[in-house]
């Protein structure tokens, strides 16, 4: 297993270059300077011209594809494609989004649906609690450690309940006010967090994991005991798909088939999949869908969103 610290230097890369202008620097180093600075601008304008979108109705959504421009994605498209419909064909929903941190590549089907979040909200709110409050002082480390370790390695729902209702949601509505996080499928943010397991969508989601990445990266408070807990999950599509390529960091949820209207139906997986730099970078992965707790149905789909965004990269 890839321990914690071997997954932050794969984030972070290794080494930085250093360097300074000098006062003195005469007229040919300012041009020097000039001409790098343009034909960096350049490079970023190719790239930005380079970028297209596939898009494509597939079952109950239309399937969007943005990135730089490869040889060959097509057929991974298509893959994709096939994969959505197989999991569709059962009766269920499903909604996507994938996004490479370096902003490439992006992937969104039934991306701004509402789906039940189940237990993968269980990830942004403990992200939550340690920074906001376990890092700041105001709760220790070892009040919630156990709680919070139950939580995200076991989905707790115990532990989860005692956490919420020991430390509240004001933390956490302060959190996804700071990261900028959509209100999702609904009005107010209060609306959100009126549940301990709101509807969310997938887009939604993905923002709010961007932030958890922030804070995993970090590598300050308890940002890499979170990691190490992320790394160690045991129930996780996503790990089961990637985990033999890659470190993965996520939060899933599920719930079975039940009559009651408060709930629904879930089997989701949400989080970052730590790609080394030298392929292309990580990038964030959310996948939920209506399928009652049918966890491994997703694997077919997030096999075929990594296949698809390694052929975008190139």
């Amino acid at each position: 297993m890839v321990s914690v610290a071997a997954a932050v230097a794969i984030m972070l890369g290794l080494g930085a270059l250093e360097g300074r202008a000098s006062r003195s620097a005469d007229a040919t180093a300012n041009s020097d300077s000039a001409a790098v600075a343009t034909q960096a601008d350049s490079v970023a304008d190719a790239r930005t011209e380079a970028a297209e979108t596939q898009s494509a109705i597939v079952g109950s959504g239309t399937l969007e594809v943005t990135g730089i421009a490869r040889g060959g994605s097509s057929r991974e498209v298509a893959d994709l494609e096939s994969a959505i419909s197989s999991f569709e064909a059962n009766g269920w929903s499903l909604g996507i989004y994938l996004e490479d941190l370096d902003g490439e590549t992006r992937v969104s089907y039934n991306a701004e649906s509402s789906f039940y979040t189940a237990s993968s909200i269980k990830g942004p709110y403990v992200c939550a609690l340690l920074q906001e409050l376990v890092d700041t002082g105001q709760v220790s480390w070892e009040d919630v450690s156990d709680r919070v370790t139950r939580t995200i390695v076991d989905s707790d729902n115990d532990a989860y309940a005692s956490l919420v209702e020991q430390y509240g949601q004001d933390f956490f509505v302060s959190w996804l006010d700071e990261h900028d996080v959509s209100l999702g499928p609904y009005e107010t943010r209060q609306q959100y967090v009126a549940w301990k397991y709101p509807h969310s969508t997938p887009h939604q989601l993905a923002e709010e994991w961007k932030a958890v990445y922030a804070y995993l990266s970090s590598v300050s408070g308890h940002s890499s005991d979170l990691a190490g807990l992320f790394q160690a999950r045991t129930t996780s599509p996503m790990a089961d798909v990637l985990g033999d390529r890659y470190v993965t960091w996520s939060k899933a949820g599920w719930y079975p088939k039940d009559e009651n209207a408060l709930f629904g139906k879930a089997a989701n997986d949400a989080g970052v999949v730590l790609v080394p730099d030298s392929e292309g970078g990580p990038y964030i992965m959310v996948v939920m869908s209506t399928a009652p707790a049918e966890l491994d149905q997703l694997e077919p789909v997030i096999s075929a969103l990594d296949t698809l965004d390694t052929a975008e990269r190139g």
